[in-house]
């Protein structure tokens, strides 16, 4: 166009005239290849203006990169479908169904689930254990919120009060988030450390899906809503509770970990088969799937609202007492600390 040609015009001008044999020079400048002709009467615009018109004009090898991550997106999506498949059939899916209905019931007098916030779901484009936990995230949306593929292109993330789905993992790369938002899931671009809040902000239950998480992003999440209704709104399915209350010194640390004090307070209902077990060791034994190891040691966790509320006053506005350095070691397992 003739923003181009008064461009090179301009440069020509400037520059002395190159000798020589014509010939093709190759030049990489930001990602682009510059052809060049020496001795020719028209310059070539300078390397960063010709980058820049190529940034407004996608060249072909930027094309064929679109149409990878296109065909990656598919292949992702048809690998997921698949793990959906195989798990809405599975042993696993009919034990979650049969304790979420149990805590569904009116007697139990808990607010139906409004909210899903997935956390430490891990690379689940590349390795399969992360991929059947995102296929029961995806599961969960179905059963629990009634929608069995919507697709948001809205969702662009950022506070979970978006979108009643939502996601958070530091390792997820581009693919990733992208197949998340195209299933409907708000992808959280802030790293919370596990502080997120029960109730939902319409009064419904949230059920925190936390597989394979640290024990200091429980002791976060429990500590954010350290109050009677707050922890009675919620559900946790992740790491079994009663496990980790077996862990040396687990009942000193009663003194400074929310995670460790609110255990006594909690209903566990398994859901995955235990670590180390012949299905887990083996990987399908036991009549149980190969996703066993995805979610062995797996519980639904929830807190009965008469319980909390029949504590005294004083018990909740007891403090915690800092973690002692030998204690340090019962949290520092697995947990991205925030960007300060």
């Amino acid at each position: 166009d003739w923003r181009r040609i008064a461009a090179t015009s301009a440069a020509s001008a400037t520059r002395p005239k190159m000798s020589g044999t014509r010939h093709a020079e190759v030049m990489e400048e930001g990602g682009f290849t510059i052809i060049s002709g020496r001795g020719s009467r028209r310059r070539p615009a300078p390397p960063k203006r010709v980058a820049m018109h190529a940034a407004a004009a996608p060249s072909e090898p930027l094309r064929r990169d679109a149409a990878g991550r296109v065909a990656g997106l598919m292949s992702l999506g048809v690998r997921v479908d698949a793990a959906v498949d195989e798990l809405r059939a599975s042993a696993l899916a009919r034990r979650l169904r049969a304790v979420l209905r149990g805590l569904a019931h009116p007697a139990c007098e808990r607010p139906p689930v409004e909210a899903i916030i997935c956390l430490g779901l891990g690379s689940f484009g590349t390795a399969t254990a992360p991929r059947y936990q995102v296929a029961l995230a995806l599961l969960l949306r179905e059963e629990l919120l009634g929608e069995a593929d919507g697709r948001a292109e809205h969702c662009t993330g950022g506070d979970e009060a978006e979108t009643p789905f939502c996601a958070f993992d530091p390792c997820f790369d581009e693919l990733e988030i992208a197949f998340l938002r195209s299933r409907g899931c708000a992808v959280l671009t802030r790293n919370s450390e596990g502080r997120h809040s029960s109730p939902a902000p319409g009064g419904g239950s949230v059920l925190f899906f936390m597989p394979h998480c640290g024990r200091a992003l429980y002791s976060n999440l429990v500590q954010h809503n350290w109050r009677p209704a707050s922890l009675a709104s919620m559900l946790v399915l992740g790491n079994s509770f009663a496990a980790l209350s077996g862990d040396p010194g687990a009942e000193r640390a009663a003194a400074w970990s929310p995670l460790f004090r609110a255990l006594p307070l909690a209903s566990e209902s398994p859901i995955g088969v235990p670590a180390g077990s012949a299905a887990t060791s083996r990987g399908g034994g036991s009549g149980e799937p190969l996703f066993a190891n995805a979610f062995n040691n797996t519980s639904l966790h929830a807190f009965d609202d008469d319980a909390l509320r029949a504590l005294p006053e004083g018990w909740w506005e007891r403090s915690f007492e800092p973690p002692p350095r030998d204690g340090e070691r019962l949290m520092s397992l697995d947990i991205v600390p925030a960007e300060a």
